[in-house]
């Protein structure tokens, strides 16, 4: 996966969005914290993030073919 660290400003999100081949990705973010990244090239990215505070829990930003945030929402983990 590319480096996740760059990804701090619309420009940066917007640039791996439209560089990246559509497709999952998972990795860690600068916290450590697990991530995967979902990218549609075309409609932009989800970006779902397992914080060290709430294990059981998904933080799922959404991100516009822009970088745009359009969205947070929280999804349960199923074990």
């Amino acid at each position: 996966m590319k480096n996740l660290i760059k990804l701090d400003t619309a420009e940066q999100r917007k640039d791996f969005i439209q560089t990246t081949e559509p497709g999952v990705y998972t990795g860690l973010n600068v916290d450590d914290e697990e991530i995967m990244v979902l990218v549609d090239s075309r409609a932009g990215m989800i970006v779902k993030t397992i914080h060290t505070a709430k294990p059981n829990w998904y933080e799922v930003v959404y991100y516009d073919e822009d970088g745009y945030q359009e969205g947070v929402t929280y999804e349960h983990i199923q074990s």
